[in-house]
């Protein structure tokens, strides 16, 4: 469904994944909680959504070279302005440390593998976004000459990762380590790394959504919904596996988002969205919706010092519906700020702060 320029299930499929990226950092879930664990492994499908609807979008534009140097000169500006903003006001109230090293002060800018303590970890999504954008040129290229060949290699590229991964987990529930490494392997061999998965991802978009938008009908709900407890079960399993329990427990499955579970997940949460839509055509609701996705990554750069804040300054009772609760609170209180910006100035700031 398309409202003007505007593709409302990626609308719909943005502000619900904002939201469980808030609810699973600086989480305040039980140890004892099943459920919490179960909320975690369906979160995992927020990654693959953002980088889906985000390929979806720009391969099915006309590329252009200025407008594509603009997007990555301005990933990049507000990338490190944010960076340079969260550590100047921690260190300034006294949240935080001054960074003692030039090295370590230089890796926290340049690197999202050293945020020496800052709330910060999050940003290596806008890396990864940024290495999709270095290679877009030639992406973009290529799909407007034959997308079906690039489409089918991006395709081919991602089930190896993702049998790789398996592969991997076989062994360390097996030998309870890994005697070689498929995931090592398929990274040595091309420049991506492991980030070639979300590479993957963004050029199969286009393709994931125009597949997946005729799965239409009461069938098509249930089998979405099985899609879904069917892929949380299969990374329970190998979380009972590796762990020996279901709970809880803050660890995370080795290369967490490229799970076939998560691809199962990531499956039938679009089905269900394109079924949903419909239902949900009244322009009051369709304009709450947008405001969430236009402010999309207001909420992501904003939403880990926030709840840091609030895990610093407020003692929250701990448990699954309290930890999803204030999930809410920094997701709606974001949103109801970046709209309040949006109005203040004119619209310019969400212009900017869009990628």
């Amino acid at each position: 469904m398309d409202i003007g320029k505007r593709v409302i299930e990626f609308d719909w499929l943005e502000a619900l994944s904002i939201y469980l990226v808030c609810s699973i950092h600086y989480p305040v879930f039980s140890s004892t909680s099943i459920g919490s664990q179960i909320w975690h492994f369906f979160a995992l499908t927020a990654v693959p959504v953002f980088f889906a609807v985000h390929g979806a979008l720009l391969l099915r534009k006309k590329f252009d070279f200025k407008k594509h140097l603009n997007r990555l000169v301005k990933t990049v500006k507000y990338l490190v302005l944010f960076k340079f903003v969260i550590y100047c006001l921690f260190v300034l109230f006294g949240f935080m440390d001054p960074i003692p090293t030039a090295s370590g002060f230089l890796n926290y800018f340049i690197t999202c593998s050293d945020s020496s303590g800052f709330p910060v970890e999050h940003t290596w999504f806008i890396y990864a976004l940024i290495s999709i954008y270095f290679v877009f040129p030639v992406i973009a290229l290529a799909f407007q000459q034959n997308k079906q060949v690039v489409t089918a290699i991006g395709l081919t590229f991602l089930l190896t990762l993702m049998c790789g991964n398996a592969l991997d987990m076989l062994q360390i529930i097996l030998f309870e380590s890994v005697k070689y490494s498929f995931m090592n392997a398929i990274s040595f061999v091309n420049p991506f790394g492991i980030w070639s998965f979300y590479l993957c991802i963004f050029i199969c978009g286009p393709c994931i959504f125009d597949n997946l938008k005729q799965y239409i009908g009461r069938r098509h709900v249930a089998l979405a919904i099985f899609a879904i407890f069917s892929g949380i079960t299969l990374l329970m399993v190998e979380y009972y596996a590796l762990y020996g329990t279901y709970c809880w427990t803050g660890q995370v499955l080795p290369d967490q988002y490229v799970q076939f579970g998560v691809a199962m997940e990531f499956f039938g949460l679009v089905v269900l969205i394109n079924n949903i839509c419909p239902a949900f055509e009244g322009a009051r609701i369709v304009s709450i919706i947008q405001a969430f996705s236009e402010n999309t990554l207001f909420i992501f750069y904003l939403h880990m010092p926030v709840l840091w804040l609030l895990n610093y300054c407020i003692s929250w009772k701990h448990g699954f519906i309290f930890s999803l609760m204030r999930a809410a609170v920094v997701f709606i209180g974001i949103a109801i700020v970046g709209v309040a910006c949006k109005r203040l100035f004119n619209n310019n700031l969400s212009k900017k702060l869009s990628v």
